[in-house]
């Protein structure tokens, strides 16, 4: 009997939501665009780092170690050593460098190797040679070069063309030897010579980039016996993923976005269910009364949710999937301009990121109508019967719901602010939210109560007056764009915080009139003896700086350590945040180093300590003279004096030269160095504000993912808004009609529509300013340290605040057009013959 009666309740509640398709469909919604941003999200993450850890594979082949140098240039004589010492492990030759080909605007990875000695790690290089020219004609040529296939099509070259590339200023001309059968976008970025052509290529003379090595626990202590103090070996899994793990933070943002826009949609879910338990009242309070048990309606409400939920999330991963191709080029570009490089042409659907999603759906519908279920399961049968029994139920659990909230938002600053670290930053961001959607029945009880004193007349009275009336409806919409809008001021004020200043780091230290450096600058490449003396020689040239950085591994991450000459100008291009007692710049000279704020706050430093680098000659100590901002890597960056560099490193060559004049027509610099260089190819002079504004480019290119976020979240509020207006709009259908019916014109109940929802939008929108400024505190104070060890200043600027208000009431009177259109086009007559 139990079981016919479930079985009957189950399908009575589908059948419900079957003849509301309209009201379904709003439910749904809610839950496939919380999936779908979630699913996209995880999909762009997982694209990117998949690809780059297949392009790492590749790199590696079956290398299981390999030996690397802190200068980055491994004696070939050491490898000769080792190779002709009885019991050597198989060990094999690389050089890899960077370079560039016309057209693209990535630079490209040459591999160098030895045929022979790659046997035991490639086998791809054995299927590559078959069918080829003997492989004399490999090691005999300066020119052949070997690519996979997605590479030739993208460099649209086959077997036997040209291939023309740059490398530190100079052009080679290669011709394609062989083709590949790879077709991964992966190994699309590849190209393999032979090593004595890498090393021609790369100018590293007799040295290697490294030497990739397979090893057993014996072998392992065989070659430890036998490395110089300078020669690292290094686990190639661990060091594959410490690179990759170089986006964690920015792909936990992304994640943190994502999950926003779920939230919002939970709201919406449980606007849609608690309007669907409302308008069936009535059946529910008969079905109480003739026996059927309380938690027999809980079941009815939470099966109903559970077939939506189930079909919004499977819509949802198709959505998602949809969505994460366009969020993954955005992803992988950010990526790649700010961590490692990345090629993802398309998505690689795994089961974790499906079940995730699919958890997440159904999770959060279900705990979205636990409420409704149980305030349908808990209120008595002839409670039920009454709508206004709801509404009070609703004005009494006011105060409870806002001193909660006001709690919840206190307990979440407490939580972000702890010190635990990022997650506890987030969790407590989401905690605060939470608290501030429960404040949001008390706010539009008190908006209303200043707006009934106010001397209003005819409909725009009586909108304002039907606000309170039907506060369990409008106060969870209210929520949902609050919380959208609220995170959008936030991560607005965030940004805006942020841009500003790295706006005024760039200010200050761009100080420099010009810029010289190698066209391949990023890719590692020096100037020439001959450049730094013509210059040095230049009349316009008052002072200049010179630079050498390399990338040095320290805590198992890349920081970037930079010898400096640094002129007076350029010292006052850093702000120091904190030095050792007297001048810090003394200490500087003396052989201290400088250390970036992300750096000192990753690894717990402050002036005055020690810290141990890999120089050429083994670990050695370095005295912290000051902590500098920076924003230039997240990772870290060290500035020390160019003479203990060039001691410590064994190192003399230079990167870059700052160059500064006291000519008021900074063009007369430009003019006489390009007048010096003319006859040398391959060196860029930039000047300072290029530089600035490329820099600002990347940082807005940056974020571009964050705005696309944010824009959804917005939508899935919109639609919570449309669907509390429809919702009202169908449950005082017969009230409409009534005013109708007395007088009031079809104009005018639109228009009554459209001012109750401007003022929903109104009071989300105001409401959302000072908890978004509160989320962008928890952002900039906690969230950014945390994630990247970077501290700034706490800029507000009216902007954004304004736009918020713009964007809440503007949503909401977009979102009153189709229930407005619908009220008053309903003819009353039909509408009183109701029962």
């Amino acid at each position: 009997m139990k079981s016919a009666t479930g079985n009957l309740l189950t399908r009575a509640g589908l059948r419900y939501q079957s003849r509301h398709r309209w009201q379904a469909a709003l439910a749904l919604i809610g839950i496939v665009m919380g999936v779908a941003v979630v699913m996209a999200v995880d999909l762009a993450n997982r694209a990117a780092k998949a690809s780059f850890l297949l392009s790492a594979e590749q790199l590696q082949g079956k290398a299981t170690h390999r030996l690397l140098s802190a200068s980055n240039r491994l004696p070939q004589s050491l490898y000769s050593r080792l190779f002709t010492t009885p019991g050597h492990p198989p060990m094999a030759p690389v050089i890899q460098t960077r370079v560039r080909v016309a057209g693209r605007p990535a630079p490209l990875t040459l591999l160098g190797v030895d045929l022979f000695a790659e046997g035991a790690f490639r086998d791809d290089l054995s299927s590559l040679t078959q069918g080829q020219a003997a492989a004399s004609d490999w090691l005999t040529s300066d020119r052949a070069v070997a690519l996979s296939r997605s590479a030739a099509r993208a460099l649209n070259v086959s077997t036997g063309d040209a291939l023309e590339i740059s490398a530190q200023g100079v052009v080679h001309r290669l011709q394609v030897w062989a083709v590949g059968s790879d077709d991964h976008a992966a190994s699309r970025d590849l190209l393999i010579t032979d090593i004595a052509t890498a090393q021609a290529i790369g100018k590293l003379g007799n040295d290697l980039s490294h030497v990739d090595l397979i090893l057993s626990d014996e072998s392992r202590t065989w070659l430890e016996q036998r490395l110089p103090p300078d020669v690292e070996l290094v686990d190639i899994q661990q060091q594959t993923a410490g690179t990759a793990g170089l986006s964690a933070a920015f792909e936990l943002n992304l994640t943190a976005m994502s999950l926003l826009a779920l939230l919002v949609g939970i709201f919406l879910i449980f606007n849609a269910m608690s309007f669907s338990v409302v308008q069936r009242r009535r059946l529910l309070g008969r079905l109480r009364a003739i026996g059927v048990r309380s938690d027999e309606i809980a079941r009815l409400v939470m099966t109903e949710a559970l077939v939506l939920g189930a079909i919004g999330t499977l819509i949802g991963l198709l959505v998602g999937t949809w969505l994460g191709q366009g969020l993954t080029r955005i992803v992988a570009a950010t990526v790649s301009e700010l961590y490692y490089s990345v090629s993802v042409d398309a998505l690689h659907i795994e089961l974790l990121s499906v079940a995730k999603a699919v958890a997440l759906g159904l999770g959060g519908t279900l705990l979205a109508t636990w409420l409704p279920a149980r305030q349908a399961a808990a209120t008595p049968p002839l409670t039920t019967l009454s709508r206004a029994a709801l509404e009070q139920s609703t004005q009494r659990q006011v105060p409870v719901l806002a001193t909660l909230g006001a709690a919840l938002i206190i307990v979440g600053l407490a939580i972000a602010f702890s010190g635990l670290g990022l997650i506890a930053g987030f969790a407590g961001l989401f905690v605060l939210l939470i608290g501030a959607a429960m404040l949001s029945p008390l706010a539009v009880r008190l908006t209303h109560r200043v707006l009934v004193r106010l001397p209003l007349r005819g409909i725009w009275r009586m909108a304002i007056r039907d606000i309170d009336r039907h506060l369990s409806r409008l106060g969870t919409a209210v929520a949902a764009l609050m919380v959208a809008l609220a995170a959008s001021v936030g991560v607005a004020i965030m940004v805006d915080s942020m841009r500003g200043a790295v706006s005024d780091w760039l200010g200050n230290l761009l100080t420099a009139d010009l810029y010289v450096a190698s066209d391949d600058f990023r890719d590692g490449a020096t100037l020439s003896s001959g450049v730094i003396e013509r210059v040095a020689t230049v009349a316009a040239v008052n002072a200049t700086s010179r630079y050498r950085h390399r990338r040095i591994q320290l805590d198992g991450h890349r920081v970037e350590l930079s010898g400096a000459e640094l002129a007076p100008a350029s010292r006052r291009g850093f702000t120091l945040l904190s030095s050792v007692a007297g001048s810090a710049w003394e200490a500087f000279d003396n052989g201290g180093i400088l250390v970036s704020e992300p750096l000192a706050h990753r690894l717990g430093l402050a002036p005055g300590q020690q810290i141990e680098l890999p120089t050429a000659a083994g670990n050695a100590a370095f005295s912290i003279a000051a902590v500098f901002r920076d924003f230039g890597s997240e990772h870290g960056r060290i500035f020390m004096p160019l003479p203990n560099y060039r001691s410590a490193w064994q190192d003399d060559a230079i990167n870059t030269l700052a160059l500064f004049t006291e000519a008021s027509d900074k063009a007369v610099l430009r003019d006489q160095v390009a007048a010096a260089l003319t006859d040398i190819d391959g060196i860029a002079l930039t000047a300072a504000g290029d530089i600035f504004d490329e820099s600002m480019a990347v940082f807005d290119r940056t974020f571009r993912i964050t705005d696309v976020l944010r824009y959804l979240s917005l939508g899935v509020a919109f639609i919570g808004v449309l669907t509390a207006l429809m919702a009202l709009q169908l449950e005082r259908r017969k009230e409409y009609a009534v005013v109708r019916a007395l007088g009031l014109t079809r104009l005018q109940l639109s228009g009554l529509i459209t001012i109750q929802s401007a003022t929903l939008g109104l009071i989300a929108a105001l409401m959302s300013l000072p908890i978004g400024m509160l989320m962008a505190w928890v952002l900039t104070d906690s969230i950014q340290v945390n994630a990247f060890g970077w501290s700034m200043p706490f800029l507000l600027d009216p902007a954004p605040l304004a736009i918020t208000v713009v964007l809440g009431i503007g949503a909401a009177l977009i979102a009153s057009i189709y229930p407005a259109w619908e009220a008053g086009s309903q003819p009353p007559a039909a509408q009183l013959r109701e029962d």
